[in-house]
């Protein structure tokens, strides 16, 4: 648990967390008596406990039995806690994290790793996904993965503030996926007038015709117009 002299208003998931906590005092709805007066911290210090309640998440999502801890530098989203709330499973990567619930195996959460943390990009309940507090780029690629990748001018019209008539996004899955053919070599070939180089491919030999196979092919016939 990291103490810091300044606020993230960002949802951190911390697995050492026993409960979920906030310093932020509007996260709270409907504030009672916390069920403890105080949390032990990583360095063997201690936080005073202001407040309990529940906690929204996102509009879809509360989490009960959570803590109001002016203290806090960031707000924890303690994994034992969800996990037993929404009956899900956490499955932690190298760069991000999701929830996933146990019974159906639906998605219902996404995570971002950034320098050792995993903040808190999406949740969801009951398959209705929600975001939570991401900044404008993120929120912009979770919409072009999320509706299949579409052109900039249609997630424009879709989402005006998010995609900028102006902007772009550089992903390489579109540049892969929607290359229809690879790009031709360079050639320093000139001719000087027309159908003195053609190009054909070649094959043979010829289907049969009253009896005769034809083996002739076309690469013997641009020999001949040669």
């Amino acid at each position: 648990m990291a103490i810091n002299r300044g606020k993230n208003n960002s949802w951190i998931f911390d697995s050492g967390a026993t409960d979920t906590m906030t310093f932020e005092s509007l996260d709270i709805r409907s504030m009672t008596q916390p069920q403890k007066s105080q949390i032990h911290t990583a360095n063997n210090g201690t936080m005073q406990v202001k407040g309990g309640g529940v906690i929204e998440i996102s509009p879809t999502m509360k989490l009960s039995n959570c803590l109001y801890v002016p203290s806090l530098s960031h707000k924890l989203l303690s994994i034992s806690h969800i996990t037993k709330e929404l009956n899900c499973t956490v499955l932690m990567h190298p760069t991000f994290c999701l929830l996933q619930d146990i019974r159906t195996g639906v998605i219902i959460g996404r995570g971002t790793e950034r320098q050792g943390l995993y903040y808190v990009d999406e949740v969801a309940h009951q398959g209705t996904v929600m975001l939570a507090h991401g900044t404008d780029n993120r929120d912009a690629w979770l919409w072009h993965r999320r509706l299949g990748h579409p052109s900039h001018g249609y997630s424009h019209l879709l989402f005006p503030e998010l995609f900028p008539s102006n902007g772009r996004i550089d992903c390489e899955t579109c540049l892969r996926a929607k290359s229809h053919r690879h790009p031709f070599k360079p050639s320093n070939t000139k001719v000087a007038s027309p159908f003195s180089l053609i190009h054909s491919d070649v094959w043979g030999p010829a289907p049969v015709i009253g009896g005769r196979v034809f083996g002739t092919s076309y690469y013997s016939w641009m020999i001949a117009l040669a």
